[in-house]
């Protein structure tokens, strides 16, 4: 699942996972954060990874995975990645409070650093 309120990013996010061996099935994309939260609490599959943007105007990147943390349970925690555009920026928040963040990467996301995370997942 990939959340970023800036409609290119996901289309390039959508085509690096598909270059990546990705299947469609695992790909979904969302422009707000409140949806992809609303198509999370509402889906009885457990979405594993999550890239979501740290600066989005509704909800950011930090508030959306506040709130997973705390309206999932259990084996429906997800893996969330914050991206950013300015990863340097971002190490300056402390992500150590939140057990469903598993780390930062920067924008764009290219399909070599895709494929390396969801075969972690998928070979789990």
């Amino acid at each position: 699942m990939f959340i970023d309120d800036d409609h290119p990013t996901l289309v390039f996010h959508r085509l690096m996972a598909k270059k990546a061996g990705v299947p469609d099935t695992l790909i979904t994309t969302f422009d707000d954060a409140n949806d992809a939260l609303i198509a999370l609490n509402s889906d009885d599959t457990k979405t594993h990874i999550i890239f979501a943007d740290i600066n989005m105007p509704a909800m950011s990147g930090i508030e959306f995975a506040t709130k997973v943390e705390a309206e999932l349970s259990g084996n429906k925690l997800p893996d969330i990645y914050l991206v950013s555009s300015d990863i340097r920026t971002s190490q300056h928040h402390n992500f150590d409070q939140l057990a469903v963040i598993k780390g930062t990467q920067e924008k764009l996301l290219q399909s070599d650093i895709l494929e390396e995370i969801f075969n972690q997942y998928l070979s789990a």
